[in-house]
Parts: C-alpha cells; structure tokens; sequence
C-alpha cells in the first residue's frame, strides 16, 4: 500500500512538473515578453521552487501525523 502511495505522488509530481515546463516552453513564447534579463532566473527557477514548497508542505503534514 505505501509503495503504491508513493509511486502515485511521484507521478503527480513528475506530471506537474511536465505540466509547468511545456508551459513555460510554449506558453511563454506567445506572451509578449521585454528583452529585461531579471526575467530569466524567475522564469528558470519558477518551477523548481513551486515544486518545492508543494512537497515540503507534505513533508511537513506526513511528519505531524
């Protein structure tokens, strides 16, 4: 049961994580855009941050029960 709870979340993951990026591939080239460089590390590290406080939040809920 618990393997295949985690194998279930790391999908999600994995697919959330696809999810954002063929976004930011191809949703972000219709968006107009500035040529500003303080941009690109929001646009880069956008998906890797919200992956983050997603599973720490869970991390956080597993550890109090």
């Amino acid at each position: 049961m618990l393997v295949k709870n985690q194998v279930l979340f790391l999908f999600k993951v994995l697919l959330l994580s696809s999810i954002i990026s063929v976004l930011i591939k191809y949703g972000l080239d219709n968006l107009l855009i500035q040529k500003q460089t303080y941009l690109a590390p929001i646009i880069i590290f956008s998906p890797v941050i919200i992956l983050f406080i997603i599973l720490f939040q869970r991390q956080r809920k597993d550890i109090k029960l």
